[in-house]
């Protein structure tokens, strides 16, 4: 499991893959590794070192500005086999990545959220537009994940 070590899904995914005995994941910093960002996922990036791995494409003490953030997508999406998107807007960073996955040639799926959610709903109709797989639900999302080699 590759992601970015942000709040919310990333955080939920990391912890996770290391909540399984044999888990590994990979957090793609945005940052150099001298700053953990955000700062509450300190002690879940030293655990993510002992089990996985912490990348970054920063110096440590660069001076990086909020598209480090953009920038770091394009190397999830590159390390990954495939993307799979649980929830977006219509536009932002995260429809930045599926382009980039897409770029890359890795598979991209989304999430369907639920109909009363109206800025997922959009985000969700723009992924498929743009050329991601729907995906309707959880068993349907490990299946994918299983075929990806993502999990065992």
């Amino acid at each position: 499991m590759t992601s970015g070590l942000a709040r919310g899904i990333d955080t939920a995914v990391h912890c996770g893959a290391l909540s399984v005995p044999a888990g590994r994941t990979v957090a793609v910093s945005a940052l150099p590794l001298d700053r953990v960002y955000p700062r509450e996922n300190f002690e879940l990036a030293r655990r993510i070192i002992r089990r996985g791995a912490l990348v970054t494409e920063h110096a440590l003490r660069d001076d990086c500005g909020k598209v480090s953030f953009l920038r770091r997508n394009r190397i999830i999406s590159g390390l990954s086999l495939a993307l799979f998107i649980v929830e977006t807007a219509a536009t932002g960073g995260t429809r930045r990545q599926a382009e980039n996955a897409l770029a890359q040639g890795r598979p991209l799926y989304v999430m369907e959220p639920p109909a009363s959610e109206a800025r997922a709903l959009a985000g969700f109709r723009e992924m498929i537009r743009i050329g991601a797989k729907p995906c309707h639900d959880i068993e349907t999302a490990v299946a994918i994940a299983r075929q990806a080699g993502s999990i065992g």
